[in-house]
């Protein structure tokens, strides 16, 4: 099969590795990505890496035939809309792929419009429930009603809409999209990341490694959360997570590290940790 990638900042995500590995497995696989090392703007750049065949735009600048109506429409539609469109027109032209897989619904907006100009199959993943139309009610949550409208168009258009859990599938389900076009299929998962020989030994010695970094008891309760250090979509759920559990005392409070997170966020975060009680211990394991 003949599968097309969309998805910007190739070389920051996983992407590339999901595309290397269809490639891996026979599948002919061309992406549209933008990027600063593509010089090309007017035209599409081409690489290829391990038979993948990358085409794309630099991730900033303007074509210079389109920055009129980029610059006259820059508050409406974003600094580059046309210059993004008009790049994904050339490359769904030139991969004609059997399926695309366009990651993320922002960037599902230009190939909901193409498809009126040409009829292509393809499927957007949905990376986080922003602008589905529920309110989760965690600081900082943005609120646009043109853009929750826009996102529901998005997901209308394409002929299947992905998730990476169940939780972000049912926010869509009780936003309106209509729940036989979701599926659930994690995306952080490829062959470098894969666990080779006994998952429980793994475990074990990866709770032995947290303990006794964080110079933890050895018979404690330990409960690991992978989030954002932000209020926005991070530290707030994690902690709201557990609470649910019944994990923590709603009345108990915690020390919160102060050089963990610095900028704008940082007072958000240290007010979500301040409700973690005193008989548990946050330790941030990663570097910020």
């Amino acid at each position: 099969m003949r599968i097309g990638i969309i998805a910007a900042g190739l070389w920051r995500s996983v992407h590339l590795d999901m595309a290397k590995a269809l490639q891996a497995r026979g599948h002919q696989v061309v992406v549209y990505t933008e990027d600063a090392s593509l010089l090309s703007i007017a035209g599409l750049a081409r690489r290829v890496e391990d038979g993948v065949e990358i085409l794309g735009i630099h991730h900033e600048r303007r074509n210079p035939w389109l920055w009129l109506p980029d610059r006259l429409l820059k508050a409406w539609l974003g600094r580059r809309f046309f210059t993004t469109l008009y790049a994904i027109h050339r490359y769904l032209r030139r991969s004609r792929c059997d399926i695309y897989l366009v990651e993320g619904d922002w960037i599902g907006v230009f190939p909901a419009l193409l498809g009126y100009l040409s009829r292509f199959r393809w499927v957007v993943s949905v990376h986080d429930p922003d602008h589905a139309g529920v309110r989760l009610g965690y600081p900082g949550e943005p609120s646009n009603r043109w853009r929750e409208r826009t996102k529901r168009w998005v997901l209308q258009r394409a002929d299947g809409v992905r998730t990476n859990s169940h939780v972000t599938r049912d926010i869509l389900v009780q936003g309106g999209v209509a729940p036989e076009s979701v599926h659930v299929v994690p995306l952080h998962v490829s062959e470098r990341m894969k666990i080779d020989g006994d998952l429980a030994a793994f475990r074990a010695a990866a709770r032995a490694d947290v303990i006794a970094r964080h110079g933890l008891p050895a018979d404690c309760e330990l409960v690991l959360a992978a989030c954002r250090l932000t209020p926005i979509k991070g530290l707030e759920l994690a902690v709201r997570a557990v609470r649910a559990r019944d994990c923590w005392s709603a009345a108990a409070t915690a020390a919160w590290p102060a050089r963990a997170v610095t900028g704008w966020c940082s007072n958000g975060s240290r007010t979500t940790a301040g409700r973690i009680p005193r008989s548990c211990s946050l330790a941030i394991s990663s570097p910020v």
